[in-house]
């Protein structure tokens, strides 16, 4: 864990280093440093979630309430993915606006969150109201009816 952390610190002071340099041809960004940069940042957080997940895999399991709710959400991912788009808010110009003028990346990240789990949910409501008619059950998500 901590090597993947220095490289991805390496990746990052390397960014810095190509933002200032000189660039070829007369100023013209060189593209292959520059997604070679993204891909070293890509793949470093990739492996930093893995590490993360690993690390934590008793966090994961179903003896705990966060392995369960999440083992579940698993199991219905078709299921959400095929309602969420109904719930997902429309206008967002007013939060966006706020954003514009008070940036504040952790209530951001916060009301992101509260979103996805809001959506989460009512996918989940709706699914289980549409599964106890055994027709829109078998058609819409292909299972036997929840009775």
């Amino acid at each position: 864990m901590a090597l993947v952390l220095i490289l991805f610190t390496i990746a990052i002071l390397i960014n810095e280093k190509w933002n200032t340099a000189i660039m070829p041809n007369n100023g013209v960004p060189f593209v292959l440093t520059f997604e070679l940069q993204f891909f070293l940042i890509g793949i470093l957080g990739v492996i930093i979630t893995f590490a993360f997940f690993y690390k934590n895999k008793y966090l994961f399991t179903k003896k705990t309430l966060l392995g369960k709710y999440l083992q579940y959400i698993g199991r219905k991912t078709l299921n959400i993915y095929f309602l969420h788009y109904f719930f997902l808010p429309r206008n967002l110009e007013i939060i966006g606006q706020f954003f514009k003028e008070n940036s504040n990346p952790s209530l951001e990240f916060l009301i992101s969150i509260m979103i996805s789990i809001w959506v989460i949910l009512l996918s989940l409501v709706i699914r289980k109201i549409i599964c106890l008619s055994e027709f829109f059950a078998y058609y819409l998500f292909g299972t036997k009816s929840n009775r």
